[in-house]
């Protein structure tokens, strides 16, 4: 649990000085030991974060298979918290793709979470 959440706090000091490739290794290692452990909530986390990551890179591609785990695992929890971020960060990539009902959905859905 605290290796968990350790890499997961270095990965988010990367990600703030814009070092993005070492902050997706340090989720990587995040998500990792929380899967080995069965810390299905911490890997939820490290998951979305990745999310956040690819969605600030551009890469929309990535971030979607990184925010559907995510969507699956908040949901499987019944994290609300969790959901509502994923919804929110599903809809930036609807957005992107020109899927702009699909995105105004997402919102209103995370929104009603909240």
């Amino acid at each position: 649990y605290n290796n968990t959440k350790t890499a997961n706090n270095i990965a988010w000091c990367l990600m703030a000085k814009e070092d993005y490739q070492g902050a997706r290794e340090w989720y990587r290692r995040s998500a990792s030991v929380a899967q080995r452990c069965g810390d299905k909530h911490l890997l939820g986390v490290s998951l979305g974060n990745m999310a956040a990551i690819f969605i600030q890179q551009g890469d929309f591609l990535a971030a979607r298979d990184y925010v559907e785990k995510r969507l699956a695992l908040a949901e499987a929890l019944g994290d609300k918290k969790g959901l509502s971020v994923s919804l929110s960060h599903l809809s930036h990539i609807q957005k992107n793709d020109g899927e702009y009902e699909a995105a105004e959905a997402s919102l209103a859905w995370a929104v009603a979470l909240a």
